[in-house]
């Protein structure tokens, strides 16, 4: 029963992927929610407003599913600005949402090696290579995330969700829980399902 009561809560916390400029939406992930804010172009002065157009217009692109122009745009960005993560943590979510993992991949790793502060570009990749079934290197991703920003209650909930359903270790997931409720700027009702749940099977685990 537990365990159905939290399958309700993970759909409940699930948000739609944030992209770009935080303005348009892909396929919701309902297993390990994502909200922190990406890069945007606009906090990059330098960028051109003939530039920012273009991002727009990959934008509309998305929304509208016109997935060969939205590719072809950013593909363009991520051409002339290497240096802004934006563009190709995009193109990497949209082969993700196109059941394309290796061309997926690899905008997954030049995001973060554009921008090695990108906390959601280490937060998705995570959340690819858990879809992949790689839970260790979703892990390791993770904790990476979480050495840009130990404050971030979003990465903190998508670790602990690893640790409790993937890599079976509830005492760390229990940690992680505790850590995304502290840090929440208000109360989460459903992460109580979670915290209920591993700690119940901590004592379960105990009691045999």
């Amino acid at each position: 029963m537990a365990r159905m009561a939290k399958g309700l809560a993970l759909v409940l916390l699930a948000n739609s992927v944030l992209l770009g400029a935080c303005s348009y939406q892909l396929r919701p992930d309902s297993l390990a929610p994502e909200q922190s804010e990406p890069s945007s172009l606009e906090s990059k002065p330098h960028v051109a407003e003939r530039t920012r157009r273009e991002f727009q217009q990959a934008v509309t692109a998305v929304k509208q599913q016109h997935w060969p122009s939205a590719i072809e745009r950013f593909e363009k960005l991520a051409s002339e600005y290497p240096k802004l993560s934006g563009p190709a943590l995009n193109l990497a979510l949209i082969y993700q949402q196109q059941a394309q993992p290796n061309m997926a991949e690899p905008w997954f790793q030049r995001a973060i090696t554009a921008n090695p502060a990108n906390q959601l570009a280490y937060n998705q990749y995570a959340i690819f290579l858990r879809h992949q079934g790689r839970f260790d290197a979703a892990k390791q991703q993770y904790l990476l995330a979480l050495a840009v920003s130990e404050n971030d209650a979003n990465t903190h909930r998508n670790l602990a969700v690893l640790y409790d359903l993937y890599l079976g270790e509830p005492a760390l997931a229990l940690q992680h829980f505790q850590r995304s409720r502290e840090l929440q700027s208000s109360d989460v009702p459903e992460l109580a399902i979670w915290l209920a749940d591993v700690e119940h099977q901590l004592t379960a685990q105990h009691q045999n």
